[in-house]
């Protein structure tokens, strides 16, 4: 089995390729960008997936995956590396900030009712006898009616 380690720089480079295009492409990727940004993100957990995949094929002591990119100082004996290190605490998060870590979906069991909308104080819903459960995370809202 090939060993799968020089795919860690993906990680970041691939959502970081996707934010450059979307920020230089402005308006202009308004019909596509949100595929752009899913499918790096997508991606990136794809990677990650390869690499916990890889680590699990490895002895307990010998899971650590480490890349070196570049020399980043190199004067006289001193010689400082840039570099990814990825154990099982960080594959773990990458997993988790990756794979969970999108928006929740614009969809409803129910017709006519939104589940995510941005953050707004007073817009908020209700039924017609006013309950409601309301699950506040970072910028998003979801409320459920019942």
């Amino acid at each position: 089995m090939t060993s799968l380690t020089h795919l860690t720089w993906l990680l970041f480079a691939l959502p970081a390729a996707g934010a450059a295009i979307l920020l230089l492409g402005g308006r202009r990727t308004d019909p596509w960008g949100h595929l752009l940004g899913c499918a790096t993100a997508l991606a990136s957990f794809g990677v990650g997936v390869t690499l916990l995949v890889d680590m699990l094929g490895r002895h307990g002591d010998a899971r650590t995956i480490s890349q070196n990119l570049f020399s980043w100082v190199s004067v006289g004996n001193l010689h400082v590396d840039f570099g990814l290190q990825i154990d099982q605490l960080s594959i773990c998060f990458v997993l988790l900030i990756t794979g969970v870590g999108e928006p929740p979906p614009f969809s409803s069991p129910r017709p006519g009712v939104t589940l995510a909308m941005p953050l707004e104080p007073k817009a908020r819903p209700t039924n017609s006898d006013g309950r409601q459960l309301v699950v506040c995370c970072g910028a998003w809202v979801q409320m459920w009616h019942f």
